[in-house]
């Protein structure tokens, strides 16, 4: 079974006297954090007790929905590894929740390659007097 516990990293504090949340996703005896990219002041955060507590203003509000739905992103994406493979890594599912899954990162050199072989036929074929007459017209 999955947990997720969202903790305040006050040791980096902003300008703003914000500090950034974290979600620390326990699996068996093993963790890892996850930046949830949300931000709260630490008196904030002791006074709606981690945001379990009485929210007052409207900003809390949001919060605490951000936060929900992020636990939700967790779990879907838990059960979804769970179902396609019986061992779950916890950096693989940070990597799923944060975006940086690199299984779908596209390589751009093959890209380029097709690109410029399709450009030299054109340019050696049939349609380099295409692009000769296109750039003449364009000069005129």
């Amino acid at each position: 079974m999955i947990k997720v516990l969202f903790i305040i990293k006050t040791s980096k504090v902003k300008l703003s006297g914000e500090s950034p949340l974290y979600a620390k996703v326990i699996l068996a005896n093993e963790f890892i954090s996850i930046s949830t990219g949300k931000n709260i002041t630490a008196e904030r955060w002791k006074a709606t007790n981690k945001m379990q507590g009485l929210l007052k203003t409207e900003k809390e509000k949001v919060l605490k929905q951000s936060l929900e739905l992020f636990r939700r992103k967790v779990d879907r994406t838990y059960n979804e590894l769970r179902r396609s493979n019986n061992e779950v890594i916890l950096e693989v599912l940070k990597n799923i929740v944060t975006g940086n899954n690199k299984d779908s990162i596209v390589n751009l050199l093959p890209i380029f390659d097709k690109h410029n072989a399709d450009f030299k036929l054109k340019v050696t074929g049939n349609e380099s007097i295409l692009i000769t007459t296109k750039i003449c017209a364009l000069k005129i």
